[in-house]
Formats: C-alpha cells, sequence, structure tokens
C-alpha cells in the first residue's frame, strides 16, 4: 500500500527531516543560552564575593529574569530563521531537546568541575535558589512553542492544524 505525498500543512506527525530540524534548532538555542548562562554563572559568583548581603536566591531572582529575556530573543530568531516544518510540534521538540542538553550540561559540570555526585547534583533542586533555576529553565523550554503558537504569521500555525 503506498502512502499519500508529505504534505506539512495537513500531515498531523512531523517528518524525520522536521525532526532533525527542530533538534538542531533546540541545539541552537540550547548553544546559545548555556553560553549566556555559564557568563551569567561566572557574574553571579563575583557578585555574591564582592556583596556579602548579597544571597544566592536573590542573585538568581535578578538573574533569571534577564536569562528568560534574552532566551525570549534567541528563541525568536532562530523560529524566524529555521524553517520549522512541523509548526507546534516541531517547536516542542526544540523546546524539548534544547532543556535536555541544558539539563544534562548543568549535572555534567556539577558533577565534573564541582566534583558532585550526581544524587547531589539532583538535591540541590530542593533548595530555593536551584528550584528557581530549575523552573526557569522549564520557561525557557516552553517559549519556542509560544512563539510559534502565539507569536508567529498566521501562515506557520496554519502548519499543525488537522
Amino acid at each position: 500500500m503506498s502512502r499519500p505525498p508529505h504534505n506539512t500543512a495537513t500531515n498531523r506527525h512531523a517528518s524525520p527531516a522536521g525532526l532533525t530540524q527542530a533538534a538542531w534548532a533546540g541545539f541552537l538555542y540550547f548553544s546559545a543560552i548555556f553560553a549566556l548562562g555559564f557568563g551569567f554563572g561566572v557574574l553571579r559568583t563575583l557578585a555574591l564575593e564582592a556583596f556579602p548581603k548579597l544571597t544566592r536566591l536573590g542573585a538568581v531572582l535578578v538573574e533569571i529574569p534577564v536569562i528568560l529575556a534574552l532566551a525570549w530573543m534567541v528563541c525568536g530568531v532562530l523560529v524566524a530563521r529555521l524553517p520549522l516544518t512541523g509548526g507546534e510540534r516541531s517547536a516542542v521538540v526544540m523546546g524539548a531537546f534544547a532543556l535536555a542538553l541544558l539539563l544534562a550540561a548543568e549535572a555534567g559540570l556539577s558533577v565534573g568541575l564541582n566534583g558532585l555526585s550526581l544524587q547531589e547534583h539532583l538535591a540541590l533542586y530542593r533548595q530555593p535558589s536551584h528550584g528557581i533555576g530549575l523552573a526557569g529553565q522549564c520557561i525557557f523550554a516552553i517559549l519556542p512553542w509560544v512563539r510559534i503558537r502565539y507569536f508567529s504569521p498566521p501562515a506557520r500555525r496554519l502548519q499543525t492544524k488537522p
């Protein structure tokens, strides 16, 4: 039995090529925000040493909105320039892949540079500053979907309609 031709406007499933493009977009999104986050982490560490009354939680509460604003801009550029042919589904893949890479890189740095075990790293999320950081990472992951769902041209949104 032959399959009907692939049509991204009506197909409910993203093609393998579309998934590859979404994963590539996720990798680029992760790379940009990880580099920015690493830089902000260095600045946060220096600020905590320079200003003894500044708490880690306070520093994170200042840092998260700035990084999310930058993530919003980076995401907008990537969504506009890369052909995410799967529409909202591709955006979800992009965000999920970027989040998975971000969490893996964060765990790798925690284990590799700080000498923590993976269990010790995961236990950090019980601290308010790390928990808020994780919430910020989850918001980072949904930004591609929000961009395509609510802020892209109507033609892009039509691609995900049945």
